[in-house]
C-alpha cells in the first residue's frame, strides 16, 4: 500500500473519534464536508472507502476546527499518530473482497 493510500485509510479509521473530539454530530459534520449523513457513516464504517476529495474536504473543516478550538489540537494530534496500520489494512481488504 502506498503512503497516499495509507493516509487516506488512517484518516478513515479516526473520523468518528475526531468528530466526536469536536462534539459534532454525524450530520453537522456531513453538512461542513459537503456530503451527506449517509455518506459519513458509511465511511466511518468501513462501507465505502474515503475518496481523495472527502479526504481534502475533512482537512479543511479539521482546520477550521483547530482554529476555533486549538485546545484540541493536542488530542487531534495524538488520535491520529496513534497506529491504526492493521485495522486499515483489514478495512481495505474487505472492500476489496466486495468488488468481487
Amino acid at each position: 500500500m502506498d503512503e497516499k493510500n495509507y493516509i487516506i485509510l488512517n484518516m478513515q479509521k479516526k473520523i468518528k473519534l475526531i468528530r466526536q473530539v469536536f462534539d459534532v454530530n454525524i450530520m453537522t459534520f456531513a453538512e461542513m464536508i459537503g456530503g451527506t449523513r449517509q455518506t459519513i457513516y458509511n465511511i466511518e464504517n468501513g462501507k465505502t472507502i474515503l475518496t481523495k476529495t472527502q479526504f481534502l474536504a475533512i482537512c479543511q473543516v479539521l482546520n477550521l476546527l483547530l482554529d476555533k478550538m486549538p485546545e484540541k489540537r493536542d488530542i487531534v494530534k495524538s488520535i491520529w499518530e496513534s497506529d491504526y496500520k492493521t485495522n486499515s489494512i483489514d478495512l481495505e481488504l474487505s472492500n476489496d473482497e466486495k468488488e468481487r
